[in-house]
């Protein structure tokens, strides 16, 4: 069996080549009537109970279901409390005074930092806010902090300041765009430009200009776009005309680029400045006491509560928020807000008992406590599971045998049979319609019907044909066979590479299938 796989992708017939030719080249050319389903109103077409169960029963195996397991968790946050944030301030502020004096500061960084790049090259656009705001008063061996930054506590030590070769600048715009790509709406923009250029220049308020002139995401900022380093923007006619000016203040003409016209003010400088920066980060974290102090609140409602009644209802009396995790599989790894939590959905699959509250589980921010609330073994779906998955194709089913019952009486022509059935229906067309193709336009997928196209004579007409969202009568009008070629080796490589991209997955499952190998590495990781 294996030796047949592995000997099909590689020994593709003449017969299978031309087979694949065919469908990318022969076409059809058809028109079709169409009728969608929703033409039945709903409360015309709803199904019995009895429907239903039949059409379970006759396709089981539509319905396959690998094991899953739904959980009701609570997760008792680890954060810090507010006397670990002022310990480690007071800590921190303890090695500031030792990082002023010190003069291996990168070394120092490093040694003394919770995360890593503690020592950085930063131009003046690249600045840390705090730092971009001082610059006209930092010096060398300025230690600024200590902030809160991102959960951590932070301090910056300016280790140098130099100029570098690039320059940084900072500046504010308003674009204005043309309406359409025409030489008269360009026109318009350029005489709009200048014109609020004017107003910038006789001392308007340039933030308020651009709030009501520019069409930039800037403008809700009055335009401002920071700083920026040359190279950096992407717009040459731009940065040209930034970096050219001498000083500050308001560029005297408009800047054309692909994205429009400019009024440009340059608001600081262009400098090339450059500061190696030092940085200690140290991550407030809780502390054991805290992170005890959550554990006694976990392992004390899970030691109160046996079961799910329980759970619900100790957790609403004590305002405890309880997630619902959703239909889980045995290998996934994340659950909800908590990230990674294997060992509990492992624990879901192995040990768990539908209802029964669970012991406490650790992650790296919670402690969590959960309990089994809905299990599904690997097999059928039951029927209640699957309802309105059913209810949905069979109320399809009679919504289209409605549809055929009122077409059974209406003969001619696909534009007459559509008139007579009413507005609902449509006549379309499709040209040059591939052998390969599964849908058709307006429709949607229809291989069936497609297939039936390419097996009548032209001229021919089908019966009504059901497809995925209506019901749809073809007709054939004219073929287009697929030319003769000498060579069909181009198709036998597409074959080729398509099967050796499966059969590696192909007899991997059929070694399963035939060795019976049932996959449970679940159960231990």
């Amino acid at each position: 069996k294996y030796d047949d796989l592995l000997i099909s992708s590689v020994f593709i017939t003449d017969a299978e080549a031309e087979r694949a030719y065919q469908k990318e080249t022969e076409t059809v050319d058809v028109e079709y009537l169409y009728i969608p389903f929703s033409s039945i109103a709903d409360s015309l077409a709803t199904p019995s109970e009895d429907q239903l169960k039949s059409y379970y029963n006759k396709n089981k195996e539509k319905y396959k279901t690998e094991a899953t397991r739904n959980l009701s968790y609570i997760a008792f946050d680890i954060l810090p409390s507010k006397e670990d944030s002022l310990f480690l301030k007071e800590e921190i502020k303890e090695l500031k005074a030792e990082f002023e004096s010190i003069e291996e500061d990168s070394s120092f960084a490093r040694a003394n930092s919770d995360r890593s790049n503690a020592f950085r090259k930063l131009s003046i656009s690249e600045l840390p806010k705090i730092l971009a705001s001082n610059t006209n008063i930092l010096k060398e061996g300025d230690v600024i902090g200590p902030y809160i930054e991102n959960g951590a506590y932070i301090l910056y030590k300016t280790s140098k300041i130099y100029d570098d070769t690039v320059s940084s600048s900072k500046a504010s715009h308003i674009l204005i765009k043309a309406e359409d790509d025409t030489d008269a709406a360009d026109a318009a923009a350029k005489k709009e430009a200048n014109e609020v250029l004017q107003k910038a220049v006789a001392g308007q308020d340039f933030a308020e200009l651009a709030k009501e002139f520019s069409k930039d995401p800037s403008a809700t900022n009055g335009g401002d776009l920071g700083w920026f380093k040359e190279g950096t923007l992407g717009v040459q006619e731009f940065e040209d005309a930034v970096f050219d000016k001498n000083g500050t203040g308001v560029i005297n003409k408009v800047i054309k680029t692909e994205l429009g016209y400019h009024i440009i003010k340059v608001t600081e400088e262009k400098t090339a400045k450059t500061y190696k920066v030092a940085v200690i980060e140290r991550d407030i974290l809780p502390s054991e006491s805290t992170r005890d102090q959550a554990f006694r609140s976990a392992d004390y409602f899970a030691a109160s509560n046996v079961n799910l009644k329980e759970f619900e209802a100790t957790a609403k009396e004590h305002g405890y928020n309880v997630r619902k995790s959703g239909r889980l599989n045995s290998s996934q790894r994340s659950l909800g807000v908590l990230g990674n939590a294997r060992e509990i959905i492992r624990w879901a699959f192995t040990d768990a008992t539908v209802n029964k509250v669970s012991e406490v589980f650790e992650l790296q921010n919670h402690y969590v406590v959960a309990v089994l609330t809905e299990k599904t073994d690997k097999g059928i779906s039951n029927f209640e599971d699957v309802k309105i998955q059913i209810t949905r194709e069979v109320k399809k089913e009679v919504q289209g045998e409605k549809i055929q019952e009122k077409l059974a009486g209406i003969d001619g022509s696909l534009q007459e049979i559509a008139s007579a059935y009413g507005s609902d229906a449509s006549v379309n067309n499709s040209s040059a319609l591939k052998m390969s193709a599964t849908s058709l336009p307006s429709v949607g997928q229809a291989p069936k019907a497609i297939g039936k196209a390419f097996g009548m004579e032209a001229g021919q007409q089908s019966e009504p044909l059901a497809t995925n969202n209506g019901i749809v009568i073809i007709k054939l009008n004219s073929r287009t066979p697929a030319g003769e070629i000498a060579d069909y080796a181009s198709y036998k490589n597409q074959i080729a590479q398509n099967r050796k991209n499966t059969i590696s997955f192909e007899i991997k499952a059929a070694i399963e299938r035939e060795a019976d190998i049932v996959d449970e590495r679940y159960k231990f990781y």
